[in-house]
């Protein structure tokens, strides 16, 4: 038992390793190993966030389940910085299988609200402006946006700036998308330069979508596309908005074939219905 205690920060250490490398799958078996032999309290709470930002890349079933038992963790331990991270991936899962999410990115902004500059706070800013930009509602979008770059820029956080960053490009597409693409980029780069593997993927998703607002060409658009793929490919991120991004982007401008090569390549993500809405329209 004593050898097994003493084994759990190896453990713990190459689990952040490799989800550093891009290699999540690996990350999960050593937290599993860890978690199996018993972490102490005072890190149970950042193993369970690990593992769960682990197989968040490629099943949100599991992931869920840690994060449910991180969030039990850390409100017994009143951790609310905890809390709101946990929260927020929780709204990341629901997003993903098309649940509501609102409710629990703001219940993770409202529990940290009052501790000042945090990065728990300006990422709940960031994922509430996330849910805005797709339901059109561009005026509350620039509300949050502005804030939430002056907080993480306060922060001095890259992460969070490329965050900030995007929601900023999303509120631009429409008065100024070449602008839009231009922030967007940034936005990557940092990302990139983090080393943040989502939210560089993320970051590419914004770009294709500045670069269709702003009349880029389709080669340049599907090469963008087809970057951000492969850059998720090699970190094992298996569920993301680009996997079907390309298939949409083929069927909107009526290349038929094209779109359905794509949506073929949709097999083991969560967004087979995103396959399967393609196929009936081509077959229409």
């Amino acid at each position: 038992a004593g050898d097994g205690a003493r084994a759990v920060p190896q453990f713990l250490e190459a689990a952040r390793r490799a989800a550093a490398a891009g290699a999540p799958r690996e990350a999960v078996a050593h937290h599993e190993r860890a978690l199996d032999i018993g972490v102490p309290d005072a890190d149970l709470g950042a193993a369970l966030e690990g593992i769960a930002q682990a197989y968040l890349a490629f099943d949100t079933t599991h992931a869920r389940r840690a994060l449910q038992r991180a969030l039990e963790h850390s409100r017994a331990a009143d951790d609310r910085r905890g809390q709101s991270r946990v929260l927020l991936l929780l709204s990341r899962v629901a997003r993903v299988l098309a649940e509501p999410a609102t409710e629990l990115v703001e219940e993770a902004r409202k529990v940290v609200e009052d501790l000042g500059d945090t990065p728990e706070l300006a990422r709940a800013l960031i994922t509430l402006g996330n849910d805005l930009a797709p339901a059109g509602r561009i005026t509350q979008l620039r509300e949050i946006a502005e804030p939430a770059l002056a907080m993480a820029e306060r922060l001095n956080d890259k992460h969070l700036i490329a965050g900030a960053l995007s929601l900023k490009a999303a509120a631009l597409v429409d008065d100024d998308p070449a602008e839009a693409v231009r922030l967007a980029l940034r936005s990557r780069d940092l990302a990139l330069e983090a080393g943040v593997v989502m939210r560089a993927v993320m970051s590419y998703f914004t770009v294709v979508f500045a670069m269709e607002r702003a009349d880029a060409s389709p080669a340049q658009v599907v090469r963008m596309i087809d970057d951000g793929l492969a850059y998720a490919r090699r970190h094992g991120v298996e569920n993301n908005a680009l996997i079907p991004a390309a298939a949409y982007y083929h069927l909107n401008r009526g290349d038929w074939d094209s779109a359905l090569a794509a949506a073929q390549q949709i097999t083991k993500s969560e967004y087979l219905d995103n396959a399967l809405e393609i196929r009936g329209r081509i077959a229409e």
